[in-house]
Parts: C-alpha cells; sequence; structure tokens
C-alpha cells in the first residue's frame, strides 16, 4: 500500500523538525564591539599582547573548554573540523568576522539539545539499568576524551544516567521518581539551553578571549554590566524582591523589607509570577521567559 508512505514520511519530517535548533548568528554591531574589544585587549591590556596565531590556538581550544569542559556532548569530529580555525581565529576576529565562533557554539547547541533529548527518551521508554554491572566512570573530567562516535557518547551517557539513577535510588528515591526526576532535569536543561540568544553567545566568545590575557578581565554584555552596577550599588527599583527560575515559572525567593512588594504586602515568598503588567495595561505572560528578561520587563 504505498500510499501510507507520503503521511509517514511527513509525519517523521515533523518530528524531526520540532527537534531542530535555531542557530544564532551575530549581529553588525557584535562585529564592531569584538573588533573594539581586540583594539582595547592588544593595545591597553598591560601584557600588551597581540591576538596572532598563538593567542588564536590558544582561544580555539579555550572556548571549546568553556562550552564543554567535561567532553560530554561534542565529538572528535566536531573538534577535528573546528582546528580549520586554529590559526584563523586572529585575523577573522580582528576583520569583526565571528562566523567561526558562532558556528562552533551552534554546533555544540545541536549536539547537546539532541543528547538531552535521548537522554529523556531512554528514561522514558522501559529500557532497564542493568544495577548488578559494575561499570566506571572517571573522575577526574579532566583525563576524559572526545568520544569518536555516536555511539561511544551513548554508552558513555547509559553509564552518567545510571550513575545519577543509583545516587537518587541511595537517597531513598523510588525508581520510578528517579526517573522522573531526571527526566525533569534533563528537560530543564534543554529549556536553559533554549532560551539562550546571541547576547550571551557574544559575551561567551568574549570572555573566552579576555580570560588569556588574565584570570581577571572579562567582557561583559549590556545586560550582564547592568546586574553588575545593581549588584555594587546595592541599589535596586522593582518590586523589590528576590527572584529565581523555577522549571517554567519565576519564583519569590523573599520579599526585600521596605521594597514595595513589601510595603504593599501583597506578594510573599514561594508566590510565582506568571504575569507582569502595570495598572489596566494588558497583562504579559512570562511563564518559561529567562530570568533576566522577566527582571527587565518588571
Amino acid at each position: 500500500m504505498p500510499f501510507l508512505l507520503r503521511p509517514t514520511l511527513t509525519l517523521m519530517l515533523l518530528c524531526l523538525t520540532s527537534l531542530a535548533t535555531a542557530e544564532l548568528d551575530y549581529t553588525p554591531n557584535q562585529a564592531k564591539t569584538a573588533i573594539e574589544v581586540i583594539e582595547e585587549l592588544s593595545t591597553k591590556h598591560y601584557r600588551k599582547q597581540p591576538l596572532d596565531d598563538e593567542l588564536s590556538s590558544k582561544l580555539l581550544h579555550e572556548l571549546i573548554d568553556n562550552l564543554d569542559p567535561t567532553k560530554s556532548y561534542l565529538l572528535q569530529e566536531d573538534i577535528t573540523e573546528f582546528q580549520q580555525w586554529e590559526t584563523r581565529l586572529d585575523d577573522m576576529f580582528k576583520a569583526g568576522d565571528l562566523s567561526a565562533g558562532f558556528f562552533i557554539y551552534n554546533r555544540y547547541n545541536q549536539r547537546t539539545m539532541a543528547r538531552l533529548q535521548e537522554n529523556i527518551s531512554l528514561l522514558e521508554s522501559d529500557f532497564q539499568f542493568d544495577l548488578t554491572k559494575d561499570e566506571y566512570l572517571p573522575i577526574d573530567v579532566g583525563t576524559n576524551q572526545w568520544p569518536a562516535t555516536n555511539a561511544d557518547a551513548d554508552d558513555e551517557w547509559r553509564k552518567r544516567i545510571k550513575e545519577a539513577y543509583l545516587r537518587l535510588m541511595l537517597n531513598d528515591k523510588e525508581p520510578e521518581e528517579a526517573r522522573k526526576l531526571l527526566i525533569k532535569r534533563y528537560t530543564n536543561l534543554r529549556k536553559q539551553l533554549d532560551q539562550r540568544d546571541r547576547e550571551d553567545i557574544f559575551q561567551l566568545i568574549m570572555n573566552s578571549l579576555a580570560s588569556l590575557y588574565d584570570p581577571h578581565t572579562a567582557y561583559m554584555s549590556p545586560r550582564s554590566m547592568e546586574n553588575f552596577r545593581i549588584a555594587m550599588s546595592l541599589s535596586l527599583t522593582g518590586i523589590g524582591a528576590v527572584l529565581q527560575l523555577e522549571d517554567e515559572h519565576t519564583k519569590i525567593v523573599r520579599v526585600v523589607p521596605g521594597g514595595p512588594a513589601d510595603k504593599q504586602g501583597i506578594l510573599k515568598a514561594g508566590d510565582k509570577i506568571i504575569a507582569v503588567g502595570q495598572g489596566d495595561k494588558e497583562k504579559v505572560d512570562v511563564i518559561g521567559w529567562r530570568l533576566d528578561d522577566v527582571v527587565d520587563l518588571i
């Protein structure tokens, strides 16, 4: 019955599309900022270290290490592919070309999202861990090697999930509860990764470069700089509450004494913010938002 092939193929394509991740790219303003940052570091930092081929090689490895320090997601074939830029990042970045940096991130993001989904699918299946078999994971992640194939990565992750599963069992969790907790953990990691934007990636790339000059030099995005300024001045306008992200919700951890929320007397610790608005204006649904985006709206 050949007519059955088309609906099946369509369903498969829909499933694959739903798992696809949007690739991020840099903006013209970020290209300009990168040139300025490199100029500042090369001429005004006390080391007076130009961005050359030697530093380019270090930058490539620093960026990869910052993305995947435990060698959990990228494969050896990815690392081999990235090596084409080992002595080219300097010239590219100085020209405002950040395509290699964003390519590396997008590949990492693709691998990570796929891996986390595979972990979730494994835990949702009827797969049973062999708890009678002795298996080992390295304590020192610095000794890890990049997985050569997806099959190698699958086996390594099976052992990692088994180890996490056993730890939960040792903490008096029932088998089904342990599975649900791990599914929730990997689902939350996917959501957090999906909330990253191009400014986050640009900051990561620039910080990978800045850290090569000394460990105390860092690049801050406008949002990070504003958060730093608030922390240093200990002043914050808004609702006057300490917030944290819990699953998809922004949760009030503590109401700041003397702040607007405290004076109003309605909000309390444990409440969840589901929408933000002022007066009679339409409320904005913030479920699933990044915490800093919710704070900006408030």
